[in-house]
């Protein structure tokens, strides 16, 4: 057992705390008796169950965007060469583009040029 562990005890309700025994402040042992609570007490341990409750839904979702990342990671490393090959092809279009405006500019001149 690990410091903080809970351990549900038998039937009649009872739960058990314990510490790690390398611990240099070990926890004190608890039993808590469900059926002979009075209300501040019940509402206590209610209000211990629904946190603890809502620590582990909140342990889910962390570990559902954990999950998340990393498939975004994986899609992301994947998709990076087809990204390279578009810029690569991006950077060609606009250099042939260029060429071929500066081509069309010349022969326009010499076709200018011809005719006087």
């Amino acid at each position: 057992m690990e410091i903080g562990d809970v351990e549900k005890g038998d039937a009649a309700g009872s739960m058990t705390v314990t510490a790690d025994e390398t611990t240099t402040h070990p926890l004190e042992v608890t039993e808590i008796d469900e059926e002979n609570q009075n209300s501040e007490e019940k509402a206590a341990l209610q209000e211990i169950k629904q946190r603890n409750d809502d620590l582990r839904l909140l342990e889910r979702a962390v570990s559902q965007v954990n999950t998340l990342h990393e498939h975004l990671n994986f899609i992301v490393h994947q998709q990076n060469s087809v990204m390279d090959r578009i810029d690569t092809n991006i950077s060609q279009a606009v250099e042939y583009t260029t060429k071929v405006m500066k081509d069309t500019d010349e022969a326009v001149q010499l076709s200018q040029e011809a005719r006087q």
